[in-house]
């Protein structure tokens, strides 16, 4: 018999779940394990990529959505696996997890269910495991109740060193005993998406079993992202699952205080959100966007949870770039210079796109060596500075969108679903980063979000004429996308002050450019405005005005270096003026 079946339940998520499949081949190693993926009607080419890029897996096609229950249900009716793990296409399997999870319930026979840590991308620890839903859990807030019920409600906070006795599991990665689903039976179909997993739980608990957390068993779970096209939609997939847990687990007086309760709090968090929107005169997408969830919640519920509205109706809107024979049709465009330190990393999280573009400017290090391993599309091109040269490196490529990323930054997981998850309407888009000094994410200073054009049409859009700080122009609509790319930049004191050298130079030359010569006494009198306050404004504004305190010394280095790079700036540009007026003045 094989020890593991990994099943996996997909509905147009071809990003993630190539992602998904990669880390459970490469886990699985020395286990007699089979994979199954059950798609769900998908229409982004997801089945087509599975067959070509993962032939062993065996795959089950859905002609429409069928729900996450009955999905997984019917891998489980064939599964021949002494252990099934249930996996979701925003999660991946870190080493030795499913090792962990085998070993554990072979040891451990009364274990029907078993989890491991979530954890973000980075690293950080997400919650993976939770109490039997109750109106406690669902009515008061989660900071509140671990405070009020600190011995009920502990599992969510508390640091695991050891295997731990749980509720429930939830659902990113499950590893159930298949031999106890003659006793417990099959995931309740009833529940679409949302509380199958608790449902389960609470059924095999019933039965004298035991669910557990395994700490050392760990997950990088990418929170939400399979259900994050539709946040109306998933809300009231979740408000109607939860109804459905309590009308089977909680007596009538019970689910009348939960739906009552429910609607005060919904009406409370629109009134908080409506504040919050009057006092950012409506800029904040932040409030737009709770706002939306919160009034489709409401208006379901007004007209009586009517069953075509949620997630098991959903329907893709067609993807602006196409997925073809496991790729991304899309361009990932990056000019070079002597980065060899950075490049590999750099293109390792970008090799899903069909086409990249390098243009180097005769490095002298082993960057071009580094770049044709991913790409045969290297290019080499004199230095006329950074639009000049992005403009290029666009001109070379071929598809029609274009996503431009430096050799320091890093594509997540995250943003890459985001973009293979985009529609049409949209010409260019705005992308954040989370830029990082000294080894340190910097939240404060204007450093974060760090908004720019990234992505774009190729016919829409190109990078205006400057020196420095480009920017792409687009002839069209912009969006923002929610997910930041990585930016690794500045990894000591001496990089960062020889960059800040390097473009207080440029900068000069452009404000030279934009202003002309000046006369003498107009020179000494601006030279003297320029040094004597941006330079101080600059301090105040990135330390105190934009919070850069905050980030403790780093925010201080911050704001002082770049109060530095003014004066640098300006100085230079009396320098450059000086001598223009000096050879001006010569017979």
């Amino acid at each position: 018999m094989t020890d593991l079946s990994v099943i996996i339940v997909n509905w147009n998520t071809a990003a993630l779940l190539m992602d998904c499949l990669e880390s459970v081949f490469r886990n699985s190693d020395g286990i007699s394990s089979e994979i199954v993926v059950v798609d769900n009607g998908s229409t982004d080419g997801s089945v087509e990529a599975v067959r070509r890029n993962f032939p062993a897996v065996n795959i089950i096609q859905n002609s429409e959505n069928f729900g996450f229950a009955k999905a997984n249900n019917q891998a489980l009716k064939i599964c021949a696996a002494r252990y099934a793990v249930l996996l979701n296409t925003d999660a991946r399997l870190e080493p030795g997890a499913l090792a962990t999870f085998l070993a554990f319930m072979d040891r451990e026979k009364d274990v029907a269910a078993c989890c491991g840590q979530l954890l973000d991308s980075d690293g950080t620890t997400q919650n993976s495991f939770s109490v039997f839903p109750s109106l406690a859990t669902e009515l008061l807030n989660k900071s509140l109740l671990k405070l009020l019920l600190p011995r009920w409600y502990p599992s969510k906070w508390g640091p695991f060193a050891q295997p731990v006795r749980i509720d429930s599991v939830i659902g990113a990665c499950m590893a159930i005993r298949t031999a106890d689903l003659g006793t417990v039976g099959l995931l309740d179909e009833d529940y679409f998406f949302f509380f199958e997993e608790t449902d389960w739980c609470r059924r095999a608990q019933g039965a004298g079993k035991r669910i557990v957390f395994i700490p050392s068993a760990r997950i990088t779970h990418m929170q939400g992202q399979s259900v994050s096209r539709d946040p109306v939609g998933s809300s009231i997939e979740y408000y109607r699952s939860r109804y459905t847990y309590f009308r089977k687990h909680h007596p009538l007086p019970v689910r009348f205080l939960l739906r009552v309760g429910l609607m005060f709090k919904l009406v409370a968090d629109i009134l908080l959100n409506c504040l919050g929107l009057i006092a950012t005169l409506g800029m904040s997408a932040r409030y737009r966007s709770k706002f939306k969830i919160f009034t489709g919640i409401i208006l379901w519920h007004i007209k009586l949870w009517p069953a075509k509205e949620g997630l098991k109706r959903a329907q893709r809107r067609k993807g602006v770039i196409p997925f073809e024979n496991g790729k991304w049709m899309l361009s990932v465009c990056i000019i070079v210079y002597n980065e060899e330190r950075n490049i590999g990393a750099c293109l390792e999280s970008v090799k899903w796109a069909d086409e990249i573009v390098v243009l180097d400017s005769y490095s002298g290090d082993r960057t071009v060596e580094t770049a044709r391993r991913y790409t045969d599309k290297v290019f080499q091109a004199p230095w006329e500075g950074f639009s000049r040269n992005k403009n290029l490196c666009v001109g070379k490529a071929t598809h029609e969108w274009i996503l431009v990323v430096d050799a320091d930054e890093r594509m997540t997981p995250e943003l890459k679903n985001e973009i293979c998850s985009l529609s049409e309407g949209v010409d260019g888009y705005y992308v954040g980063r989370k830029n990082f000094f000294l080894g340190k994410w910097i939240r404060f200073c204007g450093w974060f979000p760090d908004y720019s054009i990234r992505l774009f049409r190729k016919s829409k859009g190109t990078f205006g004429d400057r020196a420095v700080h480009e920017a792409v122009r687009i002839d069209g609509k912009t969006a923002k996308l929610s997910q930041p790319l990585l930016h690794y930049t500045y990894t000591s004191v001496h990089q960062f002050v020889d960059r800040l050298n390097r473009y207080s130079t440029l900068a000069a030359e452009e404000i030279m450019k934009k202003r002309g010569m000046m006369t003498g006494r107009r020179l000494r009198w601006d030279t003297a405005v320029d040094l004597l306050t941006r330079p101080a404004f600059t301090f105040i504004k990135m330390y105190f005005v934009k919070l850069g305190f905050l980030d403790g010394k780093y925010g201080f280095l911050i704001s002082f270096f770049y109060s530095y790079y003014v004066f640098m700036k300006y100085a230079k540009k009396w320098e450059i003026s000086q001598k223009e007026r000096d050879v001006a003045a010569q017979p």
